[in-house]
């Protein structure tokens, strides 16, 4: 693949791109760049590099102060490039033999990618990497600082389950900003299947937090999805799906800004022809949800 020369960047330890960088000092950008070359024109460069060995590239950013591209190799490898006025700040190659658990990376385009995403002033580009250590695509959020230096920002996901990490990002405000959508799965005995909601975290002075209730639109549109599969359920007789769906209008509720009594009410609404014990988990769930640290949003904040 295309030499990966003149690239560094500092990122912090993080799960997902940990390693993906050298720790190198940065170098005067003649050095990186063709004298006159802007990182849209250095990204074009690399993009012919990589066509020329039989890769399928995306421009997915290109801007005047960064660009982002993805590659797609002949034998199914994949590669991804930040070029910024310092040049390559960014490379990720997967498979890489020296992080042998990572499978796939790849950015996510224009306008998800390449805007202020979290109210900061900086620049935030969105990087999914496959890894075998867990059993979803995960997006990590990166942001260009105003040395054009990259790094990853770390995003709390234990207000939903520790672990978890965004599953995609999708514009959930209807604002033109990306928000990331924090995937969590619940073990609920005696179910096979967990229950599974996806809850909105917005970018906010610099962090992300839980949307809460700004994110209305988004949970109705999802409660609405398990209650028309609640009634083919109940047509069935599935007393799992039942159950398991029961528990996730508890759960959208809950992470919707509901407080634990509301949140329980909604699991209790539409459980007829639940497992009583299931039922029972899911309940106590929530309790356990609402006495964790929740950093939830505030309506406030969010609007």
């Amino acid at each position: 693949m295309p030499s990966r020369r003149r690239w560094a960047a500092r990122l912090t330890a993080t799960v997902l791109l940990a390693g993906c960088a050298e720790p190198v000092q940065p170098r005067d950008p003649v050095d990186y760049l063709r004298v006159g070359v802007t990182p849209s024109e250095e990204a074009a460069h690399l993009a012919q590099s990589f066509e020329d060995e039989g890769y399928r590239v995306r421009r997915l950013v290109d801007t005047d102060d960064v660009a982002m591209l993805d590659a797609l190799g002949p034998d199914r490898q994949t590669a991804l490039r930040v070029v910024t006025r310092v040049g390559v700040a960014l490379g990720i190659d997967a498979p890489d033999r020296r992080f042998p658990t990572r499978e796939r990376v790849r950015g996510l385009p224009a306008p998800l990618s390449g805007g202020d995403l979290d109210g900061d002033g900086a620049v935030e580009l969105l990087i999914a990497v496959v890894d075998s250590t867990r059993m979803t695509e995960c997006v990590a959020v990166v942001r260009v600082d105003e040395h054009g230096q990259v790094y990853e920002v770390s995003v709390d996901t234990r207000p939903v389950q520790e672990d978890a990490c965004a599953e995609r990002a999708e514009d959930v405000a209807g604002d033109a900003r990306a928000e990331l959508l924090v995937v969590g799965r619940y073990a609920i005995p005696p179910l096979s299947v967990p229950a599974s909601v996806a809850v909105p975290f917005t970018g906010l002075d610099g962090r992300y937090l839980p949307m809460g209730p700004a994110s209305a639109r988004y949970f109705t549109s999802e409660r609405a999805v398990r209650l028309e599969r609640l009634e083919d359920a109940r047509r069935a007789n599935d007393a799992d799906t039942i159950s398991r769906l029961s528990v996730e209008l508890g759960l959208l509720r809950f992470f919707e800004g509901g407080g634990v009594d509301s949140a329980i009410a909604a699991l209790d609404a539409d459980s007829e022809g639940g497992h009583l014990d299931a039922l029972s988990a899911g309940r106590d769930l929530i309790r356990a949800l609402a006495e964790a640290p929740s950093g939830r949003a505030s309506e406030d904040e969010t609007e």
